[in-house]
């Protein structure tokens, strides 16, 4: 139950704490006062999306908060609990929040706890009611959920295997050509003799020698320039030597050539023996680059983007890819046959379910029928007669069924789709009806009539007052209505009223004491507040 609602600077409310109570409440007010701003309130309390719009100008942050009573209800999470406590923070710059008993919550767990708590019809129920698509739901309300849950199982499995048995249905329709070229492919992979790094290891390797020929080129180019210097040396030397008895100050000069030309001979020497000592082999090398020729002639035609790691791992994932692919592609017949196999069984416990869900529709169907007929009889419809057809339709996770609505809303007229009606009041008390006997077993707690009466008046209003009077027995009612004759049957009654001065807008919502609830009734019946009218609203009050 709703015990109460707070809202602060929400559309045209400052801060208000609104209370409700148990059974009938109803909120009257004037056309534009802003009766709707209540269910715009609660309908964020259930869930629905937030828009800064609902800020109040001029402030930057909305807050609404409602408080209901959950004990006894088994609510999951918040089982024990006496009360359950809704917070909703709406603020300009798009941080919304949300709080279930001060716990920060998701807009989805909100929409899924709401539903326990409260429920909301208004006029826009009315294109849900008649449209044939919302029907198979509104009916499976009063359905059991054992059969509908198995159903949905067993829909799963069967499309799951359909799925997978249309998949393979496919492949085994690819063109022969396509099989060829994939084993083309295949082929060309495996002859290529393909190794786990083997691309990164030739590159290194061939990196190594490269400069291993860069190398022996630089030693034997050094080596054969410094065999020519040894010659020009060796030839001066001995020309010095043939001088020396003749200038003795030229020994000094003559054992520095000699020096000279045996460092010579030592490192000519050693230039010889690192060049001989180099491990090159040019054979090799032709052997690396034409693998990796060929690895980068693979890369080339398999593999679709440039890859930074070893494309010899990436090749070798297209080639097992290609193997599996024509692997499944061999024994597709086989696997063909024996999916075919499991689909037919899948096929027939879910036929099997669906029919069995589709007679227990069928008997609830005829069952409610009757019951919305007595209902509507009771809401000043007498002549009315209630039909929910059954077609077959195609395979769904909800069964077989098709289902519409059927109405003859008088008598002598043909029964026909509920669409057709063009009566806002018999709609209206088509849905009142079905509100009424889904009461019954409904498990929330809260119900919101958003202005159900449109388009009804006189005895048909007292009809539908003493309906919903019905329903609050058992669930806390919250009506929003412009009639005199519903706001008279309310336990609890609440008004609306919106105020203008020093260029503000400002809406209340008050509970009412009996002399002020007299004074509303008596205005909700001729506009302004008479004599007359003043009786006929202590009439209706007695009356309640």
């Amino acid at each position: 139950m709703l015990l109460s609602l707070y809202l602060e600077n929400y559309a045209l409310i400052d801060q208000q704490s609104i209370e409700f109570a148990e059974g009938f409440n109803v909120i009257t007010g004037e056309t534009g006062a802003g009766k709707s701003i209540i269910v715009n309130a609660l309908a964020l309390i259930m869930g629905e999306r937030a828009s800064a719009d609902f800020i109040k100008a001029g402030k930057s942050r909305a807050v609404l908060e409602a408080v209901f009573d959950i004990k006894g209800r088994n609510i999951e999470g918040y089982a024990g609990d006496e009360v359950l406590i809704i917070t909703r923070e709406i603020s300009l710059n798009g941080r919304n929040l949300i709080k279930l008993n001060r716990r920060v919550v998701t807009q989805a767990e909100l929409k899924k706890i709401s539903r326990y708590l409260i429920d909301i019809h208004g006029q826009h129920q009315h294109q849900i009611l008649i449209d044939p698509a919302n029907h198979l739901e509104i009916l499976d309300l009063f359905t059991e959920q054992k059969p509908r849950s198995l159903v949905r199982e067993i829909f799963a499995q069967y499309h799951a295997v359909k799925k997978e048995y249309d998949l393979l249905l496919q492949n085994r329709d690819l063109r022969q050509e396509e099989k060829d070229f994939l084993n083309f492919q295949l082929t060309e992979l495996v002859s290529a003799n393909l190794q786990v790094g083997e691309y990164t290891e030739l590159k290194t390797e061939k990196s190594r020698l490269d400069s291993f020929t860069e190398i022996a080129a630089a030693v034997r180019g050094v080596a054969e320039k410094i065999s020519g210097l040894q010659d020009g040396l060796r030839y001066n030397k001995n020309k010095l030597a043939q001088v020396v008895g003749k200038e003795t100050t030229l020994q000094t000069l003559a054992d520095k050539a000699e020096t000279l030309s045996l460092d010579f001979e030592d490192f000519h020497a050693s230039l010889t023996d690192y060049e001989n000592r180099l491990e090159f082999s040019p054979q090799r090398l032709d052997e690396i680059n034409e693998r990796l020729d060929l690895l980068n002639k693979l890369k080339r035609k398999h593999l679709k983007q440039l890859a930074e790691e070893d494309i010899t791992v990436l090749l070798i994932k297209k080639r097992d890819q290609l193997q599996t692919l024509l692997s499944g592609l061999a024994d597709t017949d086989d696997r063909l046959a024996k999916l075919e196999k499991n689909l037919a069984t899948a096929e027939k416990a879910y036929l099997q379910a669906a029919d069995e869900l589709s007679q227990h529709r069928q008997a609830i169907a005829a069952e409610l029928a009757q019951k919305i007929i007595g209902a509507l009889q009771a809401l000043r419809m007498p002549h009315t007669q209630f039909k929910i057809n059954f077609t077959r339709g195609n395979y769904t996770a909800d069964g077989l069924d098709t289902v519409e609505f059927l109405i003859s809303a008088n008598a002598g007229e043909p029964i026909k789709p509920l669409s057709k009606i063009a009566s806002g009041g018999e709609i209206s008390r088509v849905m009142l009806a079905i509100r009424k006997i889904l009461a019954e077993q409904d498990q929330s707690s809260s119900m919101i009539f958003d202005e159900i009466d449109a388009g009804i008046g006189g005895e048909t209003a007292l009809a539908i007052a003493e309906a919903i009077h019905r329903i609050a027995r058992k669930h806390q009612v919250i009506c929003i209505t412009h009639l005199a004759q519903i706001a008279a049957k309310a336990d609890y009654h609440l008004r609306v009223e919106k105020t203008t001065g020093n260029n503000t807008t400002a809406v209340r919502v008050e509970p009412l004491a009996p002399e002020q609830r007299e004074r509303e009734i008596a205005r909700m019946l001729s506009g302004k507040i008479t004599e007359n009218a003043a009786a006929h609203a202590q009439e209706l009050l007695e009356q309640a």
